[in-house]
C-alpha cells in the first residue's frame, strides 16, 4: 500500500494528543460509532438531510413538474409522445429515490 507523505506526520500528531490527554474528553467517547454498515450514498443522504438539503426525489419532482407544464404546450404527436415517455421515466425514477430514502 503506498503511504500518503503526510502519514507519519499525523500519526505522530494523534499520539502527542493521546499522550497530552487532549483526547481524553471527546464527546461520546468509548460508545460505539454509529452507521458503520451504511452505504455511502445512505451517509451522503443523511448529511444532505441534516444540512437542509433535499433528497433527490424533491428535486425530481421539479423537473417533472416542468415536463408536465411543457406537456401542455406540445401539439405535435410524436414530441408529445417523447415527451410523455420522459414524464413516465422520471415519475418511475421518483419512485425508486423516495424507496431509498424510507
Amino acid at each position: 500500500m503506498i503511504k500518503h507523505p503526510l502519514d507519519h506526520l499525523i500519526e505522530t500528531r494523534i499520539q502527542e494528543a493521546i499522550d497530552n490527554g487532549d483526547l481524553s474528553d471527546l464527546h461520546n467517547a468509548g460508545k460505539p460509532l454509529e452507521d458503520l454498515l451504511q452505504t455511502t450514498d445512505d451517509i451522503l443522504a443523511r448529511i444532505i438531510a441534516e444540512q437542509g438539503g433535499k433528497p433527490h426525489y424533491v428535486l425530481l419532482n421539479g423537473k417533472l413538474q416542468a415536463l408536465i407544464k411543457r406537456l401542455d404546450q406540445v401539439k405535435d404527436p410524436l414530441r408529445r409522445k417523447a415527451l410523455e415517455n420522459q414524464i413516465a421515466d422520471m415519475r418511475t425514477r421518483m419512485a425508486i429515490e423516495k424507496e431509498r430514502n424510507r
